[in-house]
């Protein structure tokens, strides 16, 4: 078994799915793996909404 786990993530401008981050999981069992994963996964959700909520606001202070 690979010793890497890859967090995946779909590209909407791409329309293609990519590689958000990899991981090395040798020292890991399955709940770490899903819980780290899961981690980097809402920190990406995370950044995303702020950036797309800086982009509303900014459009908002232009009107």
């Amino acid at each position: 078994m690979e010793t890497k786990t890859h967090v995946l993530v779909f590209d909407p401008t791409a329309e293609q799915w990519c590689v958000y981050e990899s991981f090395e999981t040798e020292e890991m069992d399955h709940e770490e793996m899903v819980d780290r994963a899961s981690e980097l996964a809402n920190e990406l959700l995370a950044d995303s909404l702020s950036t797309r909520i800086a982009a509303i606001d900014e459009t908002d202070s232009d009107r």
